[in-house]
């Protein structure tokens, strides 16, 4: 799970020096635990029940890492976690 999570978000991030992210937001299609940032019995994402995303993406981005359900961060400007930066994702933004 760890090379899945990390494979696509790299992908987006190709270019971008490390030391300029800053911050990682992740929504995914799951009820979340907003302490710890796992999703709580998913649907469709066998395996993932638990997970610590946030705490991965943490260490893998060396940055504040937060985790919530996609449809919370639908809102314009996502909230209190977004914050605008060189380096935008997804890639042309």
């Amino acid at each position: 799970m760890d090379q899945l999570l990390g494979r696509d978000i790299l992908q987006e991030l190709e270019g971008c020096e490390p030391d300029r992210v800053r911050q990682v937001v992740m929504g995914l299609p799951a009820p979340v635990d907003p302490w710890r940032g796992s999703p709580l019995r998913p649907n469709g994402m066998p395996g993932w029940d638990g997970f610590p995303v946030a705490e991965r993406l943490r260490t893998r981005f060396r940055a504040p890492a937060q985790v919530d359900n996609d449809a919370n961060l639908i809102s314009p400007g996502c909230g209190p976690w977004c914050t605008s930066a060189p380096c935008r994702w997804p890639r042309g933004s």
